[in-house]
């Protein structure tokens, strides 16, 4: 029986991109944990707002003095400075698995591969992280915008050196990691799994779309801020709201609101799960214009998963198969210039989201395109063959 440190800088409980990352290795792990082939052992941050706790070996709540902290030791990641208790844990619990569920921990695996050179490490990338970390800070002070995605860069660098098997989004992700840093090791491509509340609850539908994300990163930001400014051309004629939900919306969001004067925009901040589902579930259709960012977007099967027509740019579909740009319900534009061309697909696609049915026709899409038990047996092989 292999004994695994499973070890996450983000809290698997809450509601973001990051925290859909973590399931399909968590679900892998409490599959065979039930079927006595491992005994897991999770470590993982938690938010301060989530109160859903107790679940993991050990819940380390995040917080901002942490984050200065760690990058004064030169971090990436305030996870990294609980070395000491990682290694702890590794000798009580005879570790010989490692799981890192994304490459700012680099650092990490660094000391623990020098210390117990046989334990395999298992790699998982959320995206590039060096990329994100570029377009995160972009509009942060000097300091930051330098800093930190040099300390990202050098312990990413360190998560792919160490690694002995990598778990990557998508092969765009693959290759722009192993190009940058010039290292290729053993890897797999494997999409993540998306499963969310759900009731059987009827909840009538408004006339509004919807956008959803951590909208205190950049990508959501310029997305969001896209929005804003062409609300006009976009949805005033049919009146149809625009609502913004997601984690620490931006000042700069509200700020446009009012410097533009619109009134049909609504911006929810930090919904719980339950909210977020009846705003997603009364909405019309999705709407997703981001144009940066690596790793493989939730916003697509966030949208389906609730029944919901989907408008995506180009970049929002990486790693999805060009065959459900076929489906009437899910539209596809180039970029932030293609503005004639959204226009016409938001009037189709509120239309089709008047059509009888459309939502049920589109969770049986998600059900027969996004098989969980597929994803947890590619993962549980990779283990039992490390």
């Amino acid at each position: 029986m292999k004994n695994i440190l499973y070890i996450s800088s983000c809290d698997p409980e809450y509601s973001n991109g990051g925290a859909i990352g973590t399931r399909k290795i968590i679900e892998t792990l409490n599959k065979m944990q039930e079927e006595n082939k491992v005994k897991w052992y999770g470590v993982v941050n938690k938010e301060k707002e989530n109160k859903n706790s107790g679940k993991y070996y050990k819940e380390i709540m995040r917080n901002k003095k942490k984050a200065y902290l760690s990058r004064v030791f030169g971090y990436a990641e305030q996870m990294e400075l609980n070395i000491k208790l990682l290694l702890k844990i590794i000798k009580e619990k005879n570790i010989n698995l490692v799981i890192f569920q994304n490459s700012r921990l680099g650092n990490v695996s660094e000391v623990i591969k020098n210390k117990f050179p046989e334990i395999k490490i298992i790699q998982n990338f959320d995206n590039f992280e060096y990329e994100f970390s570029k377009m995160f800070t972009k509009n942060m002070n000097l300091v930051i915008k330098k800093t930190e995605p040099l300390l990202v860069r050098k312990s990413e660098k360190k998560a792919l050196k160490n690694m002995d098997l990598g778990i990557f989004l998508t092969e765009k992700d693959k290759k722009s990691v192993e190009n940058f840093y010039g290292i290729c090791k053993k890897s797999e491509i494997i999409p993540f799994i998306y499963e969310n509340t759900f009731s059987n609850k009827k909840i009538k539908k408004e006339k509004q779309v919807i956008f959803t994300g951590s909208l205190d990163m950049r990508a959501n930001i310029e997305a969001s801020l896209f929005l804003i400014k062409n609300y006009k051309k976009f949805f005033e004629k049919e009146k149809i709201k625009l609502v913004l939900a997601g984690r620490n919306p931006s000042t700069e969001l509200y700020n446009l609101i009012r410097e533009l004067k619109l009134k049909n925009i609504e911006i929810i901040a930090n919904p719980s799960k339950e909210k977020m589902e009846v705003l997603l579930r009364e909405s019309l259709f999705y709407i997703s214009p981001v144009f940066d960012g690596s790793g493989m977007k939730t916003k697509f099967v966030e949208a389906i998963f609730y029944g919901l027509p989907i408008l995506a740019s180009e970049h929002t579909m990486i790693g999805y198969s060009k065959e459900f740009e076929k489906e009437n319900f899910i539209k596809v534009f180039k970029d932030d210039k293609d503005i004639e061309n959204i226009y016409k697909k938001i009037s189709e696609l509120y239309f089709i989201s008047q059509e009888e049915n459309i939502n049920e026709k589109i969770r049986e899409f998600y059900k027969l395109n996004f098989s969980k038990d597929a994803v947890i047996k590619k993962i549980e092989g990779l283990i039992n063959d490390i």
